[in-house]
């Protein structure tokens, strides 16, 4: 469903009203200095050599244990 024009138009205004204050706000920002910061960080696999499980998969074996029928602990 798309909004009303009337919607976008209170929109445009509210963000055209901002924007002095974002300039503001990123100005302030641009001023900071980050520290120069590293660390030694070794990667770890789940799943295989060199590989990492994929977020599909992940979501594929919780999505299939959801649809077990879960049992209350104390009829186990």
């Amino acid at each position: 469903m798309l909004p009303e024009k009337e919607e976008l138009r209170r929109f445009k205004y509210r963000l055209q009203d901002v924007v002095d204050d974002l300039t503001r706000t990123a100005e302030l920002f641009h001023q900071f200095t980050l520290p120069n910061f590293s660390r030694e960080t070794e990667f770890v696999s789940l799943k295989g050599k060199g590989d990492y499980p994929s977020s599909a998969a992940i979501l594929s074996r919780r999505r299939h244990s959801e649809k077990r029928e879960r049992v209350p602990a104390h009829d186990k």
